[in-house]
């Protein structure tokens, strides 16, 4: 009977684990590559947890302090299994890195290269909009600060629309988001984004 080499195998088994964890479904979009679903994370790149505001009052602390934070929209896990998690902006620009080891959070300049493979923002709002696109787009909402209220918006229904974080710096050197709605998608920076509120991230290589 042969020996049996225990250290190997268990290092086997955490290198399997580790792979499995690691491993995020991709697409290949023209020369990107991007994650085929909006980020669900719950920890920085070297391990530190992400805090999870689990209301409004935490999540108005964290914000108020300038803190990272995340959430499920409506409060619900149920929503993350295919629209991620919410993220503030102060996550986004961390340095201890939001983006899994290997990703990074799109600039402005990735979202431009996606839109312009499809034939410009207009004509790349049909094409990466649900299950049977390549980039499967939901209408994922986002979570804002309104005192009386928790703040969700915009998930399903009508209005609505998905909001993705976009990497510093951008052209208007400012908190940015890329817009998708039943209408247009597009990309913003103006005073109305605001770096508390809570978006998707969406990673590319």
């Amino acid at each position: 009977m042969k020996n049996i080499n225990h250290n190997s195998i268990l290092l086997f088994a955490v290198l399997s684990f580790c792979s499995c964890f690691n491993s995020y479904d991709e697409v290949e979009i023209g020369d990107q590559i991007w994650m085929s679903k909006n980020l669900n994370v719950d920890k920085f790149r070297n391990g530190d947890p992400i805090p999870h505001a689990k209301n409004i009052e935490e999540w108005l602390e964290y914000g108020e302090n300038k803190g990272p934070a995340w959430c499920y929209f409506n409060n619900d896990k149920s929503n993350s299994s295919i629209h991620g998690k919410l993220y503030n902006y102060y996550a986004v620009v961390d340095p201890r890195g939001l983006a899994p080891e290997g990703w990074r959070i799109p600039s402005y300049y990735d979202w431009s290269g996606l839109a312009h493979y499809y034939g410009g923002w207009d004509k790349a709002k049909h094409r990466i909009t649900g299950e049977n696109s390549k980039f499967k787009a939901y209408y994922s909402g986002r979570r804002v600060n309104v005192l009386g209220t928790e703040g969700f918006l915009e998930k399903g229904g009508a209005p609505s629309a998905a909001y993705w974080w976009v990497s510093p710096p951008t052209p208007d050197s400012r908190a940015a988001h890329v817009l998708l709605s039943n209408s247009f998608f597009r990309y913003d920076a103006d005073r109305s984004v605001k770096a508390y509120y809570g978006n998707s991230v969406r990673c590319i290589r």
